[in-house]
């Protein structure tokens, strides 16, 4: 190496000498500068290239795919000593295929000479990219474990000299544990860490390993708990000749490290560091793999559709992890994140684990046992015992509200002060804590004002919705094509991430069961996914104790051509996403106002909460109130949702006029209004429908603009084609006499006559006809024929007996 320097040198002042002889004194200078930094960047700091961190297991395919395993058992080829270029880029550096070099990054903020690291070159032949590829433990390490460190660009060196490192008799190394970590693991984890370092791996110190257990040692997979983790990080501590002076280069060496010639100790050392951030992950398939569409495999560690609550909560974290020197003791980061069950909470929360490199943690609060203080006391303090030797983590405190269900506001505080007690413990690297509810209101003001911040995971909008479901069907490798997921979409409004699981989930079982298969690879038909949305709906439903709603379609209501109409506009949105808040249907009793509103619910694909006025109303004092609130707090859950008031009248009479002395109707309707008013602001899919047959007794705050802001007369039939359209529909199902047509009757109706009575009017002609083919039953008695619908054959005469019985006729 001294004789390459010199060689260097004697090049310098040569190039010198030339620029001198050739240019005057001050045009020498400046060119001897910026060949000298050039000289001096390329020597010291290297090439520049752009990279791109690639997950592991696409990586390693590609590996598989271009080399043999003879060539990769030779080279010793391990992915996270690795970049890979194509070659182009690797002719362009002037170097070999397989070459050690010495690679180190590039920061935005730092100017100094950065520590390097050995890595090796490998070729990618069909790659044309010019960024290199590499791993995001490799970067990690590049960046010398430094978590903020913000690389922009990799620095490749030639060395002077060939490396190829050697085999250490000795390593110290750290595991990071788990939480739960007992014996049985121990035993578990040497047969890993023997079966990890088979094959010669080569590290240097203070590298992170990253270890799957399951890859590692299959049988793990049985013996590990569900909830375990699979993944364990190494932290390499010590190693014997771990010291090789080079003058020219700051950088680190490399050692080999095999199971049959190096001793591996493991020693309590402090493990409190950050991991690799991974900010991108590969899919569950990946036959179809190729170097030439690897980036369709990859997708984004937060779910699509849920994009900016994950960047919220990172900012929300960030600022604690970054500053190298932060207080703490003053300023502790917690922070609570809600929203109804299954929106995708725990899926957020550990991706951001993920995203910032920190450790995940969780832990249900219903394990506390809260009724005894004493008990509660212990169990906190060892739990955070444990928890203060995995820093920096982060800890996800499931169900939060637990800690608030205490019998008296005593005990509530005393829990309260047990809990902060434990988290107000100093430490030396941060316990980010992130809390978790189904509502902000099922937490007490005292433990509220705990959180710094919180966020709300709501519902999803059709655009995320889509987005959401399409990285869900990627992410599993099921194959749908736009026209289906727009159809799945347009289907399933208030939709959240459980509940598409679920979906897939139900219609990949009832296609196997269908087509009695046990493959995997299930290609799935649209019978399959609209049963299961029509099973989800239906356990929704119940769920939250909604009334079952017959199926009425529009053929089942007979005219209101005009009504259906004003309806549906109000339902749709405008260009300015502008739409009716709630519509009032009025008119006399037997009109179908109820029918219209079932037929709205069904046509739509909207869930039906329909509510009687007088079964709100309560004897006890603000009951009634609160009966109005749970109604609105369901209809937000089951959104898209038409909340129907029938006999509106009953509910929200005129303020002022009763004769009741604790005000209950007066309170019931400012609380209707309340509800009515926050829901048009929180900008909700719920549609509020009335009926009523007295719209004069109704308050009029109700109708303004924003609340009922249209009302609707249906009216009963007064003209001929509505009255046919009525009797149509009732009669789709009737056997209807030959020579006789509905027509006939219209001339003898009455000029007004409304749905119900020409309901009541075809249900008596079927009886008429039913009583007479009995009749003539009885009198037959050996006749063989039996009276099936299929003989019920419903005649003129009928109608005109039962239209005797109902109307006086004409």
């Amino acid at each position: 190496m001294a004789i390459q320097r010199k060689y260097l040198l004697k090049y310098i002042s040569f190039i010198n000498y030339v620029l001198k002889s050739c240019y005057n004194r001050s045009k020498s200078q400046v060119l001897r500068s910026k060949m000298f930094h050039n000289l001096r960047v390329n020597i010291l700091f290297g090439s520049e290239i752009n990279f791109k961190c690639v997950p592991e297991n696409i990586l390693e395919k590609l590996v598989t795919h271009h080399y043999d395993n003879i060539t990769i058992l030779k080279y010793n080829l391990e992915i996270n000593n690795c970049i890979f270029v194509s070659q182009e880029t690797l002719d362009k550096l002037k170097l070999n295929n397989m070459q050690w070099v010495l690679v180190n990054v590039k920061t935005i903020d730092s100017h100094k000479l950065p520590m390097s690291h050995y890595n090796r070159i490998v070729v990618l032949t069909s790659y044309k990219e010019s960024e290199c590829l590499l791993t995001s433990t490799n970067l990690f390490n590049l960046c010398n474990c430094n978590h903020t460190c913000q690389a922009c660009m990799l620095r490749v060196i030639k060395p002077l000299k060939d490396f190829e490192p050697k085999i250490t008799q000795k390593v110290s190394i750290s595991v990071m544990k788990p939480l739960v970590f007992n014996a049985q693991t121990q035993i578990l984890q040497d047969k890993v860490l023997y079966n990890y370092f088979s094959l010669p791996k080569c590290v240097s110190i203070g590298d992170i390993l990253k270890l799957d257990l399951k890859k590692s040692y299959p049988e793990a997979e049985y013996l590990l708990e569900p909830t375990s983790i699979s993944i364990v990080y190494i932290k390499i501590v010590d190693l014997e000749e771990r010291s090789v002076q080079i003058n020219l280069y700051n950088c680190k060496n490399k050692f080999y490290i095999s199971n049959l010639h190096t001793k591996v100790n493991e020693v309590q050392y402090s493990t409190n560091t950050y991991l690799p951030m991974e900010k991108e992950f590969a899919i569950n398939n990946l036959k179809k793999l190729n170097i030439n569409n690897f980036n369709d495999f990859i997708l984004n560690i937060f779910p699509d559709g849920m994009n900016d609550e994950g960047e919220l909560i990172v900012s929300m974290i960030k600022p604690f992890i970054q500053q190298r020197r932060t207080d703490f003791q003053s300023l502790k980061p917690i922070f609570l994140v809600y929203g109804v069950n299954g929106c995708g909470k725990e899926l957020l929360i550990e991706s951001v684990s993920k995203y910032l490199g920190i450790q995940y943690i969780s832990q249900c609060c219903f394990n506390w046992p809260t009724n005894n203080i004493v008990q509660f006391k212990k169990r906190i303090e060892y739990f955070f015992d444990d928890i203060r030797k995995l820093t920096p983590c982060l800890l996800h405190l499931e169900n939060i509200e637990a800690l608030c269900l205490s019998s008296t506001k005593d005990l509530e505080q005393e829990i309260l002060d047990i809990f902060i007690r434990q988290i107000n413990v100093e430490t030396k690297n941060p316990i980010i804590i992130i809390a978790t509810a189904n509502s902000k209101e099922e937490l007490s003001p005292v433990f509220l004002r705990l959180f710094l911040q919180c966020q709300q995971v709501g519902s999803l909008s059709k655009t995320n919705r889509e987005q959401l479901l399409k990285w869900i069907l990627k992410r599993d490798s099921i194959e749908l094509d736009n026209k289906m997921i727009n159809q799945i979409v347009d289907h399933t409004s208030g939709f959240n991430y459980i509940n598409y699981m679920t979906l897939l989930l139900l219609a990949v079982k009832n296609h196997m069961a269908v087509h009695n298969i046990k493959i995997t690879d299930v290609i799935l038909e649209e019978s399959d996914i609209m049963l299961s949305i029509d099973k989800i709906n239906l356990m929704f439903t119940k769920s939250i104790g909604a009334p079952s709603v017959q199926v009425v379609k529009w053929d089942d209501v007979g005219g209101l051509i005009n009504v259906k109409e004003e309806i549906m506009s109000a339902l749709k949105p405008s260009t300015f996403n502008m739409r009716r808040s709630g519509i009032l249907l009025y008119g006399p009793p037997g009109t179908g106002k109820t029918l219209l509103a079932k037929a709205v619910a069904t046509e739509c694909k909207y869930n039906f909460l329909s509510i009687k006025g007088p079964e709100l109303l309560n004897m006890y004092i603000g009951q009634s109130e609160a009966n109005v609130r749970e109604v609105f707090n369901k209809a937000r859950s089951a959104v898209p949702c038409i909340l129907f008031f029938d006999e509106l009248d009953s509910l929200a009479p005129k303020r002022g006029q009763n004769g009741d002395s604790g005000g209950v109707g007066d309170r019931v309707v400012s609380q209707l209004l309340t509800e009515m008013d926050g829901m048009t602001s929180e900008n909700q899919q719920i549609f509020v429908l009335g009926a009523t047959n007295r719209p004069d007794l109704i308050d009029s705050a109700l109708l303004r603009p924003g609340r009922l802001d249209k009302s609707i007369y249906v009216g009963g039939c007064n003209d001929k084609e509505s009255k046919l359209h009525v009797l149509r529909a009732l009669t789709k199902k009737f056997n209807l006499y030959s020579n006789f047509h509905l027509e006939d009757l219209i001339e003898h109706l009455p000029d007004q006559v409304t749905g119900a009575e020409l309901y009541g009017m075809c249900h008596n002609a079927w009886l008429n006809s039913a009583r007479r083919i009995i009749q003539k039953r009885i009198i037959h008695i050996n006749d063989k024929q039996c009276a099936t619908d299929d003989n019920l054959m419903v005649t003129k005469e009928d109608f005109m007996n039962a239209m005797s019985e109902s109307f006086i006729l004409k």
